[in-house]
């Protein structure tokens, strides 16, 4: 039974963590609400008082914040996005894939660091398909950059203008962070690009007339992907060790 509601928690938590982030902060940075009648005309005007210890703040002031954060999240990814695209093709096109291949993958084992750094001879498959990884990388970096536009410009489809950075990002968890090759600043990269969308839904809620099912799947998707990080590290540690910088099973007693 308790396995069961372990189980349905979990399940629910990407969807449940968008509202209760909302709902935080309103307490948070919102207020008490008082009444008070004006003695002129005796009508109700109400007023927002912050509780002792905190700043007052409005819904303008709110948003501001979270277009701010999210336009400094999208710059940061586009630029290291942009950096790691040169990074990539400066190797690739000199048909030296040591480089870029061991930066990308900078806390893999070092015996498997060795094994490509020791590779004399890459087959012009390789460098072709790094070439197109590296200018992925630069072209999602460009467009993560126009996301700070969309962001300070709001309009009805800026979330959906901002996907491509962050489903480039699940596929760089997928591929590298699941095996535990990226390094600290890489990892972190996850949790910097789905900070930017969730303010970004939040900011979309706000504006213009979303439906519930819409705003619940746009928040939750990258509160999923912060979820997916925290538990792969968590894994890490319970059942794993570190060693080298990189994870590795633990060896198994014969």
């Amino acid at each position: 039974m308790e396995g069961g509601i372990g189980v349905q928690l979990l399940w629910e938590f990407p969807l449940l963590l968008p509202l209760a982030l909302y709902e935080g902060t309103k307490r948070l940075c919102c207020f008490e609400v008082v009444l008070c009648e004006t003695q002129a005309k005796g009508e109700m005007s109400y007023h927002h008082r912050a509780p002792l210890g905190m700043v007052e703040m409005n819904p303008e002031t709110i948003n501001a914040i979270l277009k701010w954060v999210a336009f400094g999240c999208f710059l940061e990814w586009g630029l290291i996005h942009l950096m790691a695209g040169g990074i990539v093709l400066s190797g690739a096109f000199k048909g030296d894939l040591a480089k870029p291949l061991v930066g990308i993958c900078e806390a893999a084992p070092q015996s498997l660091k060795r094994e490509v750094e020791n590779t004399r001879k890459w087959s012009d498959l390789n460098v072709r398909i790094l070439i197109q990884h590296g200018f992925n990388l630069f072209f999602v970096g460009i467009w993560s950059l126009l996301d700070c536009y969309f962001v300070l410009q709001l309009n009805r489809w800026s979330f959906f203008l901002s996907l491509w950075p962050w489903m480039a990002d699940v596929a760089y968890f997928i591929a590298i962070d699941l095996k535990h090759y990226g390094s600290v600043v890489a990892e972190a990269q996850t949790y910097i690009i789905s900070t930017a969308l969730v303010c970004t839904a939040f900011l979309m809620k706000e504006k213009f007339e979303v439906s519930p099912v819409e705003f619940y799947v746009c928040a939750a998707a990258p509160c999923g992907l912060i979820l997916a990080a925290i538990v792969n590290k968590v894994v890490a540690c319970v059942h794993g060790q570190q060693k080298e910088g990189a994870f590795v099973e633990p060896e198994e007693d014969y």
